[in-house]
């Protein structure tokens, strides 16, 4: 998995982005689930907060902020580990977004 095709999926699950139309009654199941909401909407944040630390060299991160994106990483994994079939099907588009064609 790369985490572009994790952040396009994320978009998808999230309503941020359009999935592709094949794909789109399989995100529209997905995201009424909660779970799979939150969850990628989470790494959303991470994937952009991560962008931002590599590449605005002029932005301060504080201390407190830092922590709190560490606790997030640490929770979305925790969510991951114990994953719902639903979370199961949203790794899945994930890997399927990953695979080339």
């Amino acid at each position: 998995m790369t985490h572009d095709a994790i952040y396009v999926v994320c978009k998808w699950l999230t309503g941020r982005a359009s999935a592709p139309q094949h794909l789109q009654p399989i995100v529209d199941a997905l995201q009424q689930d909660a779970a799979v909401s939150s969850v990628a909407d989470s790494l959303i944040g991470l994937k952009e907060a991560r962008e931002e630390a590599d590449y605005d060299h002029t932005r301060p991160f504080k201390k407190r902020e830092t922590l709190t994106l560490l606790e997030d990483a640490r929770a979305t994994v925790a969510r991951l580990k114990t994953a719902t079939p639903s979370l199961d099907q949203a790794m899945a588009l994930i890997a399927l977004k990953t695979t080339p064609r």
